[in-house]
């Protein structure tokens, strides 16, 4: 995995995730949790981008995020909704192009 980028707030955007979850199998939520207990945030639009690149339906991939975000123990209850929300924006501007 490799820094994308930062947010706002300075925290880290990490990306190059989809290798771990497809390829070596580890659950979303763990790279979540993992992630957040670091204090990094997610890239997304990376993750998303990758599945596609390797032949996953962007539902697929959408469903994929979004459940590992209800599933991750360390991403603040308060957070989620918003997750979701910028999940399924990316989502629509993918579809939408």
């Amino acid at each position: 995995m490799k820094i994308n980028g930062y947010t706002d707030t300075g925290r880290p955007v990490v990306g190059d995730s989809f290798a771990l979850v497809d390829t070596h199998g580890v659950p979303m939520f763990i790279v979540l949790d993992d992630l957040y207990k670091r204090g990094f945030r997610h890239d997304w639009l990376d993750f998303i981008l990758q599945a596609i690149g390797a032949g996953w339906n962007v539902n697929t991939a959408f469903g994929k995020c979004r459940e590992g975000v209800e599933e991750a123990f360390h991403i603040p209850r308060d957070d989620k909704p918003e997750i979701i929300a910028r999940l399924k924006h990316i989502r629509e501007h993918i579809i939408d192009n």
